[in-house]
């Protein structure tokens, strides 16, 4: 099957159950089924960059718009959207109920997943880059 999304779509899809999470330039972060057909979609305020992480049946995704969006992974529900002070480019890393994200304005966030709020965010002293990859986490 084919899927034409009406925007560029730069990072890789990812997977929850049978289905199939890409985001794309349009603003858009698409679930499609196994056939290719829409389940759901949901329009953000920006390009969606990074890949969607899925952790259980909770999707997150960050994009241009400057948000870490949490959603149920099988209905497109949004359960939380946390401010992360900068667009990102890059997928979220998930791990010990936390997200690490960069961003375009030389940060790198830290969003508690329980309270889903905003943890801490670091900067660099000296040199300071945007981040464009994504975090590593274990």
């Amino acid at each position: 099957w084919e899927f034409a999304a009406e925007g560029e779509i730069t990072a890789g899809a990812n997977f929850h159950g049978g289905n199939v999470l890409v985001g794309s330039h349009d603003s858009t972060l698409y679930c499609l089924s196994g056939d290719g057909k829409p389940v759901w979609q949901v329009k953000t305020d920006g390009p969606v960059n990074g890949t969607a992480a899925v952790i259980g049946d909770t999707t997150f995704v960050a994009g241009c718009d400057s948000v870490l969006h949490i959603l149920d992974a099988k209905s497109g529900k949004e359960l939380a959207a946390v401010d992360l002070g900068g667009q990102a480019a890059a997928t979220a890393a998930i791990a010990n109920d936390t997200a690490y994200v960069g961003t375009m304005a030389n940060t790198v966030v830290a969003v508690d997943l329980k309270k889903r709020e905003k943890a801490w965010e670091f900067a660099a002293a000296v040199r300071q880059q945007p981040f464009y990859a994504s975090a590593a986490a274990g």
